[in-house]
């Protein structure tokens, strides 16, 4: 390092050389040109890292391209390649809905993240080729996308939910209450499926007390 006093032409040209790397030479078409192939390369090579996580080669060349690229680039790079892989193969890409912290800038927001499903998480289904399930399509006589008019067994068409909070009935006798029926809690649920020709009805109480009279006129728990 120099010191400043006396060597003022060795500072000025440090300055404007870190000026025109920072805010010139970024934006000549010659380095926007290298940029563009170094962003698509490693887009490129980060989608092949999540279709062969083991390859150890492949993770040591995409840490090299990463060298030449910002953090922002990286980020964008790894999304990019998840939404390609999306379009490329629907099965190896799963969509979770997440949310941001409370104490997030601008307050909890809900947003969409892709996360890549190994080998390992998807079932033999979605290891399946289009090709390959077109001939187990034609093996069974299946037809994709086809309207079926029948309803399974355990399709239910309708669901009718009934609650009550609280509920109080009194017997009375000549103006005094001789029994009360206190209920809390009341739920009832009817399910009806046509297709089984059958129907569902349950209910639940938390709380259930009936009292009565007693020989003082006083109301005492019965159940």
């Amino acid at each position: 390092s120099k010191k400043i006093s006396g060597n003022a032409a060795s500072w000025w040209k440090y300055a404007y050389n870190g000026v025109l790397e920072q805010r010139v030479r970024p934006y000549t078409w010659r380095y926007i040109e290298q940029h563009r192939k170094n962003f698509k390369k490693y887009c490129n090579m980060y989608k092949q890292t999540l279709l062969k996580p083991t390859d150890t080669e492949l993770k040591l060349d995409l840490q090299q391209s990463e060298d030449v690229l910002s953090i922002t680039d990286i980020i964008i790079a790894r999304e990019l390649a998840k939404v390609e892989l999306l379009k490329d193969d629907v099965d190896r890409v799963q969509i979770n809905e997440r949310e941001t912290p409370w104490w997030h800038h601008g307050g909890s927001k809900r947003f969409k993240d892709l996360e890549i499903v190994t080998g390992k998480g998807r079932g033999i289904w979605a290891q399946l080729s289009p090709l390959e399930k077109n001939k187990l399509f034609d093996a069974i006589g299946y037809i994709e996308n086809y309207p079926s008019s029948e309803k399974p067994k355990q399709y239910i068409e309708h669901k009718i939910n009934f609650t009550l909070a609280n509920c109080s009935l009194s017997l009375l006798k000549r103006g005094h209450e001789v029994l009360v029926l206190t209920l809390a809690q009341f739920l009832a649920s009817l399910e009806t499926r046509p297709a089984a020709n059958a129907y569902k009805i349950s209910t639940r109480v938390e709380s259930f007390v009936l009292e009565g009279v007693s020989p003082e006129h006083d109301l005492v728990p019965v159940i």
